[in-house]
Formats: C-alpha cells, sequence, structure tokens
C-alpha cells in the first residue's frame, strides 16, 4: 500500500501525539491501486548522487463554511499554491530520502484566514541484512489546525491555530521464515504558535512493539503493546489540574501479506488512561486499529479504516478524549490515465470529565485525469456534518476545488 504525503504525515503526527492537532477533519484515503502507466511515470532529475523529484499543486476550491459554525455560515473561495520537492539516494543496502514542501493558502474574502503551512524531513533505511531493517525519520512541520476539528479554536478574529512540531522516529523490523518483530520509539515536541495558546504545549514519547507469527501462507498472527507519555511544557491547567499522562495497554489480531486479495492489519485489545494528577480516575477502554484493503481485481479497491482508543485533548474542562473513527472507501480505474476514489467516514468523540460527545458523519470524493506524463487534473469534494451535545460545536460544510497537478 502506497501512502500520500498528506496521509504519510497525519499518521506519523497522529502516531506521535496520538493526534493532539490535526489538519484535517478525518485522514484522506491513500491510493492502493499500483497499476503501471507506461510513459507516465515520473522520471526525476539527477542531482549529483541523488535524483530529485520536483512537484507542484495549484488548486481553486469553494468552503460553505470556512468557520465550521452552527449558524449563519461564511462561505468564500480559496486559492492554494503547493509546491514539492524530493531528494532520494539509493545505495546498496540504505536509502535516504529528503522531502521540503510548502501550502500557501489565500481566500478571496477572509484574509484573517490565508495560511502558510510546510514540512521539511529526513528519511533513512539501512538494512544490514535480508531478513532486518532499521529504519529512522526526523521533520519540522507547521501545521494549520482547521476549523472543523474538535479542538479547534473558536475565534475568528485570530485566524486558524499554528502549530510548530518537531518529531522524530527510530525503528527496527525483523522478518524470518515464520516470525516478524518489529519495534518503534519516536518523540514529538507541539508548540502552539500563539500565545493565547501556549497552555497546550507538550512533548509526547511513544513507543511499540509488535510480534507476529505466520499462521497461513499470507496471514500472521499479532500481538501489539503500546506506550505514550503526555509531557505538557505547562502540567497545570487553568483549573488546577496536572494534565500529564500516560497511556499504555496492547492489542491482538491478524496480518494479511501484501500479496493477496485481503492486505492489511487488523488489531483489538484494551488501553489504560493513567493520569498523574491523584484528584482523576484512571480508566481502561477498548483499543482497536485496522488498515484493510480489499482488491477483487486490478483495477478496483475496497479500504476500511478505523480507530477506538485515547487520544489527547485540549478542550476546556475534559481530562481525556476517546476517539471512534471509521472510514469506508473505494477506488477504481476506468482506464490508465483516469482514476475515481470516493469514501464514507464516521466520527464519535467522548470528551472524558464532561457531559460533551461529538458524531461526525461525511462523504468525500476525488476524479483524476492524466493528461500526460507531467500533468493531471482533478476535481475533489468533501461534505461534513456535525453533532454535538455544545450548542456551539455542530455544523455543516461542503468544500470542492478543482486542481492542476504537475511532477517531474
Amino acid at each position: 500500500m502506497v501512502l500520500t504525503r498528506g496521509r504519510s504525515l497525519a499518521l506519523l503526527t497522529c502516531l506521535a501525539a496520538p493526534c493532539a492537532a490535526q489538519a484535517q477533519q478525518i485522514d484522506t484515503t491513500a491510493p492502493v491501486l499500483d497499476l503501471p502507466l507506461p510513459g507516465m511515470d515520473a522520471q526525476g532529475l539527477p542531482a549529483g548522487p541523488f535524483q530529485l523529484y520536483p512537484s507542484a499543486e495549484v488548486r481553486v476550491g469553494y468552503d460553505s463554511n470556512i468557520y465550521a459554525e452552527p449558524d449563519d455560515p461564511v462561505d468564500d473561495g480559496i486559492f492554494t499554491f503547493t509546491p514539492r520537492i524530493e531528494a532520494r539516494l539509493k545505495q546498496d543496502a540504505a536509502s535516504l530520502s529528503l522531502i521540503g514542501e510548502a501550502s500557501l493558502r489565500r481566500y478571496f474574502d477572509n484574509s484573517s484566514e490565508n495560511s502558510d503551512a510546510g514540512y521539511v524531513e529526513m528519511r533513512g533505511s539501512y538494512a544490514p541484512s535480508d531478513s532486518d531493517r532499521i529504519t529512522s525519520r526526523a521533520a519540522w512541520r507547521r501545521a494549520i489546525e482547521d476549523r472543523g476539528d474538535p479542538e479547534a479554536r473558536d475565534i475568528r478574529s485570530t485566524g486558524p491555530r499554528q502549530i510548530d512540531i518537531l518529531d522524530s522516529e527510530l525503528g527496527w523490523n525483523h522478518d524470518g521464515r515464520r516470525t516478524h518483530f518489529s519495534v518503534r520509539g519516536s518523540a514529538a515536541r507541539f508548540n502552539f504558535r500563539a500565545p493565547i495558546d501556549s497552555d497546550r504545549d507538550l512533548n509526547n514519547y511513544a513507543a511499540r512493539a509488535s510480534f507476529g507469527y505466520d499462521v497461513a501462507a499470507n496471514l500472521s498472527a499479532v500481538v501489539t503493546g503500546f506506550y505514550t507519555r503526555r509531557d505538557y511544557w505547562r502540567p497545570v491547567d487553568y483549573s488546577g489540574v496536572n494534565r500529564d499522562a500516560d497511556t499504555y495497554g496492547a492489542r491482538v489480531g491478524v496480518r494479511f501479506a501484501d500479496t493477496g486479495l485481503l492486505r492489511g492489519e487488523a488489531t483489538v485489545g484494551v488501553f489504560r488512561f493513567s493520569p498523574d494528577d491523584a484528584s482523576l480516575s484512571g480508566r481502561t477502554g477498548v483499543s482497536a486499529e485496522a488498515s484493510l484493503t480489499y482488491l477483487p481485481s486490478r483495477r478496483i479497491a475496497f479500504t476500511l479504516d478505523a480507530f477506538n482508543g485515547d487520544v489527547a485533548t485540549v478542550r476546556n474542562g475534559a481530562q481525556s478524549r476517546t476517539d471512534t473513527r471509521v472510514r469506508f472507501g473505494i477506488q477504481a480505474e476506468a482506464r490508465s490515465d483516469l482514476r475515481f476514489e470516493a469514501s464514507a467516514y464516521y466520527r464519535h468523540s467522548d470528551f472524558v470529565g464532561t457531559d460533551i460527545s461529538e458524531r461526525t458523519i461525511g462523504v468525500t470524493g476525488e476524479a483524476e485525469y492524466r493528461i500526460n506524463r507531467y500533468l493531471s487534473l482533478a476535481v475533489t469534494a468533501n461534505y461534513a456534518n456535525r453533532h454535538s451535545d455544545d450548542p456551539t460545536q455542530p455544523f455543516e460544510r461542503t468544500r470542492v476545488g478543482i486542481e492542476l497537478r504537475s511532477r517531474f
């Protein structure tokens, strides 16, 4: 399965925080169809030992409710320019990738919502043997919070929330004849740029280990353990509560190999939330995660992504937050130069320590036409509807756009 840049970055951020701040309402579905396109592959440009792959997107869109408000929505047109460059180096058992991207967003009428985002990332990989691989990454990201996010700022005059994120990760994977083992550690630093948000700054540390055993040709049994530490720069909030906490747990499930009709992994287990503040009670809940793909043919794919567990929250009065997220999608290639994808999603958020829960349903769609090796034209659409026990939080929102994409 190949992750888009947007989704891979979102997933890595969620694994590090997890999801303390999200730039999207819900992760976009990754493309899984990987059919060869004769004469359409990016060629890149040589630069010493590196191969450079520049690309860019120009998008003109419309948002029916730019502030994600329950009443009197404000609509606007949006222009977005996203240049990107990737440098790749591959030498024997080692590889290195450097990525830089900027996203410049400008509103037609409401200039206070304008934003400049971007990230810089370095990935490395080294295989000391046929069965072992060491991976690493380090990244800086300027994230712009989406107004429809559950934690989003509701102040119009100051623009959307900006977050600087520094994160790193180190992992090791071992694949034996029938056994598979992986371990990964990560650290992330979230710096909310506005002084009004200084109480939200935090460091996040995470570790994860997974063991798999082949029980059939394309099927493995999997056991996964995980741990997350949230360390706020200002541990005690304005209400006098220490928000630092540990979350740990384990899941069991199955993993399907990337060669059959059904691919991916699904696990379920329990998590334990353990706050530092003695006045708060710990709690135990269901932890579940699934990312599955069914490919009945080479030109169509069905995807299922699901998650249930504890995530960070900075909403006033809430001790923590439990999310349930499910997305079902379909992707199809009508011709070698014309692809479609659509999905429906659901998210339920419970803010522990309050009587507030929120439910969001939505649909997304995209069609992309490859004009030639270097250019493609895409049309996108996104509809979301959120219900909430807080009367200030529900909204209905439609976003559409047309994009010109280039790659070299």
